[in-house]
């Protein structure tokens, strides 16, 4: 079988780094001019912050059982009580990642990306290796991912490795992944700083369960920690992820305290940098919340996307301010699916 390859990129994308964005300005970024467009009745699909009030929201302009005419991005500047559309896109705009103070990379879905380094004021084209590759995904401000299947010859069984790059991509090394065979079927990745990242092995999901592992590195992926682990066979409960639900996504901070959702199951508190995990099913519950994306920061705020297929169908933007001990609904939309 092929190997799965996980990449890590240790360099953090800056207002003065150009390498893998072009420098004349888009159609898209000419509609926007600079200027915020008037709000559109949007649903968003992702969201990610740069602080407790800053952050930017992804949306398809879809209609239930028809493909999608397209896609915005919008911003907000109060917390996430009010959006403005910022980009409109010809694709459904699905994923966003915020980089550093004020940059963020958006994908689309048929893998374009496009990238803004003032807060979401102008847009340009984001080219690169891995924003062009469909299954590829930024974790973080400096991490991103990819599931692609390469040839390899000196294991018969799924393996993954990581490669870690301190040149903008550059050039990669290779080093061995944490994941134990039973949990590679995929992996999702935060990173906190160039040295300090967060990874979840995952296993085959089946009937609602899925076994799963938390790993961290301190030194930039030369070796890991494992600091969480719940698994079918043998039976393994250790830091208090359950069995029960499919991870969607990690987000931590360097100082310890991050977030763990997911879909068919709950929403995992941290605060001793992954070792004990708390379930908060008041927010998120089992088979009726579906986690969407979500963003931990160092203060104590963060943020929590989640479609709730209770008896009013919404999607939910919470927000927490105490480490996420208490969290409270900021915004919520009708579902449109």
């Amino acid at each position: 079988m092929g190997t799965q390859t996980v990449r890590l990129i240790l360099v953090a994308l800056t207002a003065g780094l150009t390498v893998g964005w072009s420098t004349a300005p888009s159609s898209a970024e000419r509609k926007v001019a600079g200027r915020e467009m008037p709000s559109l009745s949007l649903v968003p699909d992702s969201v990610a912050f740069w602080d407790a009030r800053r952050g930017l929201a992804t949306s398809g302009v879809c209609d239930p059982g028809k493909p999608c005419a397209g896609g915005a991005v919008l911003r907000t500047g109060d917390g996430g009580r009010t959006f403005r559309v910022v980009l409109r896109t010809a694709r459904s705009a699905e994923r966003v990642v915020t980089i550093g103070a004020a940059g963020a990379i958006v994908w689309l879905d048929d893998g374009r990306a496009f990238l803004t380094v003032d807060g979401g004021r102008s847009w340009r084209h984001y080219r690169s290796q891995i924003a062009a590759h469909p299954n590829a995904s930024l974790a973080s401000w400096t991490s991103a991912i990819d599931t692609r299947a390469v040839p390899d010859t000196s294991a018969t069984d799924t393996k993954l490795v990581v490669l870690t790059t301190d040149d903008g991509g550059a050039r990669w090394v290779r080093r061995r992944a944490p994941c134990p065979r039973a949990l590679s079927d995929r992996v999702l990745i935060d990173l906190a700083s160039p040295s300090r990242a967060w990874l979840v092995c995952l296993g085959q999901g089946g009937a609602g369960e899925m076994g799963k592992a938390v790993y961290r590195t301190a030194d930039g992926g030369r070796s890991w920690q494992l600091v969480a682990e719940t698994s079918f066979a043998p039976r393994v409960l250790r830091g208090g992820i359950s069995i029960g639900g499919y991870p969607a996504g990690i987000a931590v901070t360097g100082a310890g305290f991050g977030l763990l959702w997911e879909t068919r199951g709950t929403l995992y508190v941290t605060r001793d940098g992954g070792s004990d995990w708390a379930a908060n099913t008041r927010v998120a519950e089992p088979e009726v919340d579906f986690g969407l994306a979500a963003t931990a920061l160092p203060d104590g705020h963060a943020y929590f996307l989640v479609a709730h297929d209770g008896t009013i169908r919404q999607v939910r933007l919470l927000a927490t301010s105490d480490y996420g001990r208490s969290w409270r609904i900021v915004r919520a939309w009708p579902a449109t699916g």
